[in-house]
């Protein structure tokens, strides 16, 4: 266990500066796009020519903004929520730190695939090092792994497509084709990328029939009745 712990470490080690890198980039690249955006919602707006294109584009804008913004609230709510069922989790298997466990998860897990596996990889090294018994060493990773398999599979496509109106189906499909084609760091701009495509579709008549696949029921009720 030392031997296959010390090669995790090792793999961790060498792994982690390029996620670092790749995290900070992001960061930095989303500062500089959020410093900017009114100038770049005004320039999509005068791009259409007629006024019915650009009120349209108006209402493009308008509507990914708030779209976006209650996607990133409803995220922030299903983390804060998964830290404090981690950190239960954990106290409720006698496992220390529970509360700093609960805290790492719910802030990793707003990178989606790559944070909750870089927490699930760390607690089986945490497992390896400090447990005495197989069960002690496999409950922290299995314990994390079963409450990501209900909140990534469950609670977060259900949530987010009352939020956002958009299927559940549609966000599952969408964010595993990303992540099938470009690698887990797709999955960062799966959904925000799902929500324009279908807030562009809803607005353009010609793309309608494609926004109400992509719709809830409720939602894609309204679509054909606007159509």
């Amino acid at each position: 266990p030392v031997m296959e712990s010390s090669g995790v470490l090792y793999s961790l080690a060498t792994t982690a500066p390029g996620i670092l890198a790749k995290i900070i980039y992001v960061t930095v690249l989303t500062i500089f796009l959020l410093s900017t955006r009114r100038h770049y919602t005004n320039q999509l707006i005068l791009l259409p020519r007629s006024y019915i294109g650009k009120l349209r584009m108006a209402r493009i804008c308008r509507d990914v903004k708030s779209r976006v913004s209650g996607y990133l609230f409803t995220l922030a709510t299903i983390n804060v929520g998964l830290a404090a069922v981690t950190a239960v989790a954990f106290r409720i298997a006698d496992i220390p730190h529970g509360l700093l466990w609960g805290v790492a998860y719910g802030l990793l897990n707003f990178v989606p695939i790559i944070g909750p596996t870089a927490i699930i990889l760390s607690a089986a090294v945490y497992g390896l090092i400090t447990g005495h018994t197989i069960f002690q060493m496999l409950l922290p990773p299995v314990l994390l792994l079963a409450i990501d398999t209900v909140e990534a599979y469950l609670v977060q496509p259900w949530l987010l497509s009352r939020r956002i109106i958009v299927s559940p189906v549609a966000i599952f499909v969408v964010v595993a084709t990303l992540v099938w084609m470009w690698g887990a760091y797709a999955a960062i701009t799966a959904i925000p990328a799902l929500i324009l495509l279908h807030t562009v579709a809803m607005h353009v008549p010609s793309m309608q029939a494609f926004a109400t696949l992509l719709a809830t029921e409720q939602d894609g009720v309204g679509i054909r009745r606007r159509r």
